[in-house]
């Protein structure tokens, strides 16, 4: 019987071992650890008025330079890309501004996505960072729609 409980003790062991090296070998360290262009991403607001999804966002920008944005709108039927010609963003409720980098620290953003009610269920924003050299593609910002 002193023998069966080691034995089991034994494979316990050996299965947790296994356990924490593949999860170590997994784990994606670079978003864990490497560099982040920004932080603490909040959604303010979001409505909807017709074909159009209004957002509102805030969150912390670090000192790498934005470089590339892309808009994803994902449903049961459809995923497309939204970027081009398809969002528009506005910082002051004045107007739009061109679209660019922006200085370190907490920043507003307020943009507006074309997305006809029902074909899209989830919104995706991605970008693309160059953080000291090193390229950083991050999502950005995931929500959901489908109740707006």
């Amino acid at each position: 019987m002193g023998n069966r409980l080691g034995s089991i003790l034994d494979y316990g062991l050996y299965l947790f071992a296994g356990l924490v090296l593949g999860a170590a070998v997994f784990f994606d360290w670079r978003t864990a650890f490497g560099p982040q262009p920004y932080h603490s991403v909040r959604v303010v607001s979001l409505e909807r008025q017709d074909h159009w999804v209004y957002f509102h966002v805030t969150f912390q920008k670090t000192d790498c330079v934005f470089k590339k944005l892309v808009v994803i709108g994902t449903g049961f039927e459809a995923t497309e890309n939204l970027t081009s010609l398809k969002y528009d963003v506005d910082q002051t409720g004045k107007g739009t501004y061109a679209r660019g980098d922006r200085i370190k620290g907490q920043s507003v953003w307020r943009f507006k996505v074309y997305a006809p009610k029902g074909k899209f269920e989830n919104i995706e924003i991605r970008t693309r960072h160059d953080c000291d050299g090193e390229t950083v593609d991050k999502v950005f910002l995931t929500t959901s729609i489908r109740k707006l």
